[in-house]
């Protein structure tokens, strides 16, 4: 019983060892599992996306957040509007075009047509007869001017006879499309709730959007206002708010920015420079206010963010009477004669300069008139690194400087967005009207009115 006993003590012990080891080794397999589980959790999350992830990724956000707008009243489309709906179609971006009765294509006379309508997914249009909209705009300008029952009646006076002059009228009231507009802009935001755009995009039907994610990177959304450059072929001093494509953030102070501008401060000056009796439509440049008179207000007061962003392809080329300018076109590249492209940008690599900027008036901007022209006065620094094939991106916080970074890249062939147009420098302010009486009594006069 004795050596029973003592042979069970030796057996105990062994099963104890075994149990033991065991148990450390299951935990042990289970401690590997969840680091091995761990570490491809942590490899996914973060995964470092390819060079086209990233730029989507970046890009989306812009993409989502901006809604393109346009107003048309001049009658039948142009002939490449099926180009433009391409690139917005492409660029899965939203659209909305308000336009008069008299343009067949978007919305053709008839009591049974409807008010409103999808061209294509996200491109909506809405319909308006023109009194309307005469009707619409003097009342949303009057209110924020105060108005008397007179004034209104002045106001009202002098948009239908400006805008009855031609279907380029409406473009002088870029600055205040947000608030003419209001109604529009309302009805497409209940359209599309889930979107909630935070910015608006001011575009032109001559417009080509290319590869709008590189176009419209997230960080344009953290500006009241955003507009774009050609990049290096561009001078970096011109920083004024392209008419053709600018935006803008929608916030009652930036959509009412308007009321700090000459022409629009309020309701007597406005019936001034807007009216159509005696008006001359060859003057009309000068009164490029979306360029001018609104460039000046918003990148001078140190209230507004701003940026300048370099890289647009900008080809000046005009559609309507050059057709075949543009060869070929797909979401990501868009091809054009030999010569009439400019080199666009690529593999960005930024670097903050230590340049003091400060905004000037003595601009090259001969298609404004000289109250209007805003620009970066020279900087010795960024002379050179534009000289040098350089971009040059400029930029404001609110509040606070205006700040410089240069971007070095290389040429590829990502378009970015082509704007095609023929007119921007055919006049000069004041040389069809002031040159030409003048022209008999002084050469010299006739020489600096040429000049400005």
């Amino acid at each position: 019983m004795a050596r029973l006993r003592w042979l069970t003590l030796p057996l105990a012990l062994l099963v104890l060892i075994a149990l033991s080891l065991y148990r450390t080794k299951t935990i042990r397999r289970g401690v590997r599992s969840n680091a091995d589980d761990f570490e491809q959790q942590t490899l996914a999350a973060v995964k470092i996306p390819t060079d086209k992830e990233q730029i989507w990724q970046n890009g989306s956000l812009a993409v989502d957040k901006t809604l393109l707008f346009n107003a048309w009243i001049g009658g039948p489309v142009p002939s490449y509007f099926e180009r433009f709906l391409d690139g917005v179609r492409a660029s899965e971006m939203h659209l909305l075009l308000v336009s008069t009765y008299d343009s067949p294509e978007l919305c053709p006379t008839g009591h049974d047509q409807p008010r409103s309508h999808s061209v294509y997914d996200k491109i909506e249009v809405i319909c308006v007869d023109m009194e309307t909209l005469v009707s619409d705009a003097a009342s949303a300008l009057c209110n924020h001017w105060g108005c008397g029952d007179g004034s209104l009646r002045g106001v009202h006076r002098a948009l239908s006879e400006y805008l009855a002059l031609d279907g380029q009228a409406l473009n002088s009231f870029k600055p205040v499309y947000r608030t003419i507009f209001a109604k529009q802009f309302a009805e497409m935001g209940r359209r599309y709730p889930s979107v909630g755009f935070s910015h608006w995009l001011r575009i032109d039907l001559d417009v080509i959007l290319g590869d709008a994610p590189s176009l419209l990177p997230a960080h344009l959304l953290e500006y009241d206002a955003f507009t774009f450059s050609p990049g290096p072929s561009m001078d970096y001093t011109q920083v004024y708010l392209r008419g053709y494509l600018t935006g803008f953030r929608m916030s009652p102070e930036v959509d009412t920015a308007w009321l700090g501008m000459r022409t629009f401060a309020n309701a007597k000056t406005f019936r001034r420079h807007y009216h159509g009796r005696g008006f001359d439509v060859r003057r009309r440049m000068g009164l490029a206010s979306d360029e001018g008179d609104l460039s000046v207000t918003i990148l001078s007061d140190a209230r507004y963010s701003w940026i300048v962003e370099p890289g647009l392809l900008v080809v000046d080329l005009d559609l309507e009477t050059d057709p075949v300018g543009l060869i070929a076109y797909s979401s990501q590249n868009i091809a054009v004669r030999y010569g009439a492209a400019r080199p666009s940008n690529s593999a960005p690599i930024i670097m903050p300069t230590d340049a003091s900027l400060e905004l000037t008036s003595k601009c090259y901007m001969p298609w404004l008139a000289p109250v209007d022209r805003v620009c970066l006065r020279r900087n010795g620094s960024l002379d050179r690194y534009s000289r040098s094939g350089d971009a040059i991106r400029v930029m404001r916080a609110r509040g606070g400087l205006i700040c410089a970074e240069r971007i070095s890249h290389q040429s590829d062939v990502r378009r970015l967005a082509y704007h095609f147009q023929d007119s921007k420098h055919a006049l000069r302010y004041g040389l069809e009207s002031s040159c030409i009486v003048q022209r008999t009594r002084s050469k010299t006069w006739r020489k600096d009115c040429a000049r400005s």
